[in-house]
């Protein structure tokens, strides 16, 4: 359906859903990103900027931040017993309000390539962070991409569009 602006409503933590593979997990918060790398030259005799390359697609490390009850009851359980951190998962980022509509990013091909614990005699609330490492992420329920999908035809551009 997508998302639709609806003055003075907003997207805050109470919308937000987490889809590991084929389960829903109830996280504390989540952080992800992708960009390109573009380079940039100039020609001797030159200050100014000449070229700049199309780039390299990178998605830098994400982190999924669950409580420890979590971790244990219900990721490491659909974990297998060996080799959890090469096990490839799709991830679902899901955005639900009642008056904007629904939306969701998808992180494809997604590794939780590391588990840590920290403990302490106090009255806090264990969590663990889940670093992850993602290969292409697709923004909004229309899949975008920030990069050149390879097989695909170049973009074109609107100056309407803005």
């Amino acid at each position: 359906m997508g998302l639709r602006r609806v003055v003075g409503a907003g997207l805050d933590g109470s919308t937000v859903t987490l889809t590991i593979g084929k389960i829903e997990i109830p996280a504390i918060s989540a952080s992800y990103g992708d960009k390109l790398d573009k380079a940039k030259h100039s020609y001797m005799g030159s200050q100014q900027t000449d070229e700049i390359t199309l780039g390299t697609y990178d998605a830098p490390e994400g982190e999924i931040k669950v409580s420890s009850v979590i971790f244990r009851s219900i990721i490491m359980p659909a974990m297998p017993p060996y080799a959890g951190g090469n096990l490839r998962l799709p991830i679902i980022v899901g955005f639900e309000h009642p008056d904007l509509g629904s939306d969701s990013d998808f992180l494809q091909d997604c590794y939780l390539n590391n588990w840590a614990q920290a403990v302490q005699n106090s009255n806090a609330a264990f969590e663990v962070p889940l670093k992850v490492t993602i290969r292409q992420i697709y923004w909004t329920d229309d899949r975008k991409t920030i990069n050149q999908l390879r097989g695909l035809p170049p973009p074109s551009f609107s100056l309407s569009a803005f």
